[in-house]
């Protein structure tokens, strides 16, 4: 959804810069071969690289996209922590104390899917190799989670089993709302 939105926009001359996370910088790459399950992590490590990672990526690449005038796309951001490690953990307010420097969004968006059309899709898309958080009642507690950043009014949901194009264009349609750009 969000490379959609990120065309979208810079189609239509907006200014935008896109991004993910967790990076390929030092600190990601450790995160990713630790999602691939080559390399066993402790869950507090697990937060800590995340929100590491997190704090180099706006520091090195999004504070200067931002200083540049331009709209930053994130695909994945603090609220995804919160909702991972959280999980894992069953301390939000520490995971949310490690992440207390991470820039708050302008805008968050939250795509629902209950966790076995989740699981469904991964499959799909990947084949049958999981990542290490990619199992039902885990991402069934992170769901919660994501739902109470919801309740807070921090996130604004969006129905994930909608087919893609009602999704996306559910998503662009906050985006250009949040920006005061007319959508065509």
């Amino acid at each position: 959804v969000s490379t959609e939105i990120y065309s979208y926009l810079s189609s239509r001359g907006i200014p935008v810069y896109y991004s993910f996370e967790p990076t390929y910088t030092r600190i990601g790459s450790i995160i990713h071969r630790f999602l691939r399950g080559e390399i066993p992590l402790d869950p507090h490590s697990q937060a800590l690289l995340f929100a590491a990672d997190r704090l180099e990526h706006l520091s090195r690449e999004i504070i200067p996209h931002i200083k540049q005038g331009e709209n930053v796309i994130l695909d994945r951001y603090v609220h995804s922590s919160y909702a991972y490690q959280g999980a894992l953990l069953n301390d939000l307010k520490w995971v949310m104390a490690i992440n207390k420097f991470a820039l708050a969004p302008d805008l968050a968006i939250y795509i629902d899917v209950p966790p076995s059309t989740a699981i469904r899709r991964i499959k799909r898309k990947k084949g049958s190799k999981l990542s290490v958080y990619e199992h039902i009642r885990f991402l069934g507690k992170v769901r919660n989670i994501y739902k109470l950043f919801v309740k807070k009014g921090e996130l604004i949901e969006i129905d994930g089993t909608k087919e893609k194009d009602q999704v996306v264009s559910n998503a662009l349609a906050l985006v250009c709302k949040s920006l005061k750009v007319k959508l065509v």
